[in-house]
């Protein structure tokens, strides 16, 4: 006997189609009898009967018989209530559920069942890295918000006010408020805040990737520039991992930040 899942009755599951085919969000017509494949039994015949708990043939009484009613998705999406146990279970057993781990029949079009749980957990969790990122933003100062918006986001403020600042940092955290918690006032993000106004005051010049100081012209490092690794990005890298000319710099640096 194959093992079926226990159902809630009083919920309503939902299922989503999810294959490639050019109408998978509209209107689709489950068969009412198919074969599919088991791992322990082989290939095995299936039928939707609303008189039989389990969906395998050979599990069934002989006198079943399939269902005079189809299941239809609707613009790629199926509602069936925990008290039709019959068809949830016909409905996992098909090759045709895309989780079925052992699916070996193809179609064009695929289902699956909406893990709503899972879903709200995610909204839930999504909302409360809002409010910490928020909350982060709400109590930092103008220069913390100004620092950071310039190294995450290269962010030239046009009144730079509190609240403009404020305003750009939560529209920022609603987007995505894990980068914001990561970075926010971290200390590689100030750090590239202060290379990137070091650059502006020409206390740093680079040439093609060569960072030199400004006043004397000294080489300090020479940085190889790609489209998707920033030269502040790579001076940060750089800083982090600790050798001892990177110490030098971070040393002499500071004198220039004062």
């Amino acid at each position: 006997m194959a093992k079926l899942r226990n159902w809630d009755k009083s919920r309503t599951y939902r299922f989503e189609l999810t294959g490639s085919g050019k109408n998978h969000k509209g209107r689709y017509i489950i068969p009412t009898e198919a074969t599919v494949y088991d791992d322990e039994v082989g290939y095995r015949e299936v039928r939707l009967s609303p008189t039989e708990a389990s969906p395998f043939v050979d599990e069934q009484r002989e006198n079943a018989r399939a269902s005079n009613q189809t299941i239809i998705f609707h613009k790629g999406r199926l509602s069936v209530s925990g008290r039709e146990t019959y068809k949830l279970n016909y409905l996992m057993a098909l090759d045709h559920n895309v989780d079925k781990k052992n699916a070996k029949a193809k179609s064009i079009y695929k289902y699956r069942l909406i893990d709503e749980e899972k879903l709200f957990k995610d909204l839930a969790n999504i909302k409360k890295l809002r409010i910490k990122a928020q909350s982060q933003l709400l109590n930092a100062t103008k220069e913390e918000l100004s620092d950071w918006l310039k190294a995450e986001y290269n962010f030239t403020p046009k009144v730079n006010t509190v609240d403009e600042l404020l305003n750009k940092a939560l529209a920022y955290a609603e987007k995505d408020p894990e980068h914001v918690i990561r970075t926010f006032n971290s200390e590689d993000s100030r750090m590239k805040a202060r290379l990137i106004q070091a650059f502006k005051t020409k206390t740093l010049v680079n040439n093609k990737g060569k960072v030199s100081w400004g006043d004397t012209g000294t080489e300090i490092k020479v940085f190889k520039l790609t489209a998707d690794n920033k030269l502040t990005d790579q001076m940060v890298d750089w800083i982090s991992k600790g050798t001892e000319d990177a110490l030098e710099f971070v040393k002499k640096f500071a004198t220039y930040d004062k």
